[in-house]
């Protein structure tokens, strides 16, 4: 039995943003951190996202990792996100992302995992579950260290890499290949052997998180560009997400590809404690 009043989430927030800042993505850093003030903040760049998966995770993650182009900025973090908070727990935020008041008047001291849909892609989730509410955000992530619906996206995220044909690219790549479009197909797949273990939220964390600091609202605003810079570019690329060859020569060299060990080729565990 837990003590009510310890919080399973820790207190952390992990965040990444390509440098140097612009001034209103820098402004929005300082106000999080002000009202978030009980909250440890790490903000990544480049180097340290990527020193950080090699040192945790080992070659063959980082392989993955790296057979992202370069120029795919988005579809990286999507990776990096889910195995920072598996491994340490916390809360991730998209660098333009925050809770409308404080992160204390989010997170619970039970919780183990908190998601929350907002209102995207509703059609499609309709018609391919019968899921009403749309798809689950991944510009923010929170959970406890170790959560097995966690576990189950990453190894998602790199089977799909694993399988990819190359033929992946721009915007709509990203949302299936490492985006919320394939997060959501996770969770829907599993969110009935985990409901217990989640607590699930509506419309936007029911209005205490926004996607974008400038509108404090889930919507694009005109000027969100100068929070971002040039990120934005990778809706527009017409080259592959993926480099094919060197996933293929990977999982050549650390796994036979096969579904049922690539959550022990990942995490290093034995197949009798497998999960997804």
């Amino acid at each position: 039995m837990f003590r009510s009043d310890v919080q399973r989430i820790p207190k952390q927030v992990f965040m990444t943003t390509r440098f140097p800042i612009s001034n209103a993505l820098g402004s929005h850093i300082k106000k999080l951190k002000s009202l978030n003030s009980d909250y440890e903040f790490h903000l990544f760049d480049d180097n340290e996202v990527s020193d950080y998966i090699v040192s945790r995770w080992g070659p063959f993650v980082s392989g993955i990792y790296d057979s992202i182009g370069s120029e795919y900025f988005p579809a990286k973090i999507d990776l990096w996100q889910y195995l920072i908070i598996y491994d340490k727990g916390g809360v991730y935020f998209d660098d333009k992302s925050g809770p409308v008041k404080t992160l204390g008047n989010l997170i619970k001291p039970h919780d183990q995992m908190i998601i929350s849909t907002w209102g995207e892609n509703i059609s499609l989730w309709k018609k391919k579950y019968g899921h009403k509410k749309g798809e689950f955000t991944s510009w923010c992530v929170i959970a406890k260290p170790r959560h097995p619906m966690i576990k189950c996206i990453i190894v998602d995220i790199i089977r799909r890499i694993i399988n990819s044909n190359g033929l992946e690219i721009g915007k709509t790549g990203v949302l299936n290949l490492t985006g919320p479009i394939g997060s959501t197909t996770t969770i829907l797949d599993n969110l009935e052997d985990m409901k217990s273990e989640i607590r699930i939220l509506k419309n936007t964390f029911n209005r205490k998180m926004y996607f974008n600091a400038l509108t404090k609202t889930k919507k694009f605003s005109n000027i969100h560009e100068s929070m971002r810079e040039k990120d934005r570019l990778y809706s527009i690329q017409k080259t592959p997400i993926v480099d094919v060859s060197k996933v293929r020569a990977l999982v050549s060299e650390y796994s036979s590809g096969c579904n049922h060990c690539l959550e022990s080729v990942i995490f290093e565990i034995p197949d009798s404690e497998q999960r997804c």
